[in-house]
């Protein structure tokens, strides 16, 4: 038996014009259940690219952050290195610090850019947890997002969803053009 294929663009403009998931089926020789799931994909779809737009936005954002968090780290990590290898006794490791900082006088200066060191890498490191907890928490408003959403076209009534759709456009939680079908 012949795999009967479904058209989701035809299947979505059909519905919209009002055709049943019964009639749609049977224009294209499928079940009333494989109409239903084509749209519930689409669906799926939309609102998976609608998360993602907002999501690769953030994100965008938050990896810029960490590229020049990493570097001024590596600076730093650098630099902790080499005063490292001057307490250990290394002679070489005094005059490459100097080059990178002409203010070092004494090894009592040292010891003064140490401690900064130390305590720049821990606010670096408290503003790496701070960006991974905010994308966390997008990451769990996202899957909210998509639950609420999936109940609105999938369980409610069309009426209450229509009342829904036009209350969150009014509060701009939704944008003017987005189209929620089902």
């Amino acid at each position: 038996m012949s795999r009967r294929i479904l058209d989701p663009a035809e299947c979505r403009k059909l519905h919209k014009a009002g055709w049943s998931y019964r009639k749609i089926g049977e224009k294209f020789g499928v079940s009333r259940s494989a109409v239903h799931q084509c749209l519930r994909n689409i669906r799926a779809g939309e609102i998976r690219a609608t998360s993602m737009e907002i999501g690769t936005s953030l994100a965008a954002e938050n990896i810029t952050a960490l590229k020049t968090l990493n570097k001024s780290c590596e600076a730093v990590e650098k630099l902790m290195e080499l005063l490292t290898q001057w307490m250990s006794g290394n002679p070489h490791a005094l005059a490459r610090i100097e080059e990178q900082d002409k203010s070092i006088r004494a090894p009592a200066d040292l010891r003064l850019v140490l401690l900064k060191c130390s305590a720049e890498l821990r606010q670096y490191a408290e503003l790496q947890r701070a960006l991974y907890e905010s994308l966390s928490r997008f990451e769990q408003v996202t899957a909210f997002q998509n639950e609420v959403l999936d109940v609105i076209v999938n369980h409610v009534s069309p009426e209450d969803k229509a009342r829904i759709i036009h209350e969150l456009r009014q509060r701009r939680l939704i944008r003017q053009h987005t189209t929620i079908t089902g």
